[in-house]
């Protein structure tokens, strides 16, 4: 994988969302990036979301799980510059709906919080972790919650590969999200605005 491109493109695609404002191309099958991102400009504060708009979002939080985990591979990564790995930890914490947001991993079985985890990474100086996510699918569709925003889940079988000193060790499991689409503060110049973004809510294993 190569880091450095990786690293420029999240870095330099930061100015819409708090990760990542693109498509990928099997995203843009089923939404070309040109609508996709003409529904959101001129979405981004109003007061409802119709389906339409909601089917926008899931397709962004799809793309959100696959930029937290290369945010993930660049944390882990003892070779790379520490400020870079920095920068990606607080990006990852940014696609979050609170750094105490709920999660449990491979390392973490028994649940931890997402702060907790990624300084962890952070602060670590290896294994580098190199994670894929296959099979990202909604399984439950966007709905409007009592508690604010709109809810979803989705699932997807997360692809890990960890880099030790004389071996390569893979794992394959399935993770289940929570992720919100819920209107933050953003300030765009001298204004500031409340707009619609997708966070995560939550992130277990389920096996």
């Amino acid at each position: 994988m190569n880091y450095s491109r990786i690293i420029l493109f999240y870095l330099a695609s930061f100015f819409w969302f708090s990760c990542a404002n693109k498509v990928s191309t099997e995203d843009m099958a089923e939404a070309p990036a040109m609508e996709t991102d003409a529904l959101l400009a001129q979405e981004f504060t109003a007061n409802d979301l119709d389906p339409g708009q909601l089917d926008v979002f899931e397709i962004r939080a799809r793309q959100k799980i696959k930029d937290l985990l290369n945010y993930t591979a660049i944390i882990s990564d003892p070779d790379l510059d520490k400020a870079m790995r920095k920068q990606a930890m607080d990006m990852s914490l940014q696609c979050f709906i609170s750094n105490n947001a709920p999660m449990s991993s491979l390392t973490e079985p028994r649940g931890t919080i997402a702060r907790k985890y990624y300084r962890k990474l952070y602060q670590s100086e290896g294994p580098k972790v190199e994670t894929q996510a296959e099979e990202v699918r909604i399984t439950n569709k966007l709905q409007y919650s009592d508690e604010g925003g709109y809810r979803g889940k989705l699932t997807f079988m997360l692809i890990t590969k960890i880099t030790l000193a004389d071996s390569v060790v893979s794992s394959r499991s399935e993770r289940e999200v929570t992720f919100w689409v819920k209107k933050i503060p953003k300030a765009f110049g001298d204004d500031n605005r409340r707009v619609w973004e997708v966070l995560i809510g939550e992130m277990r294993t389920t096996e």
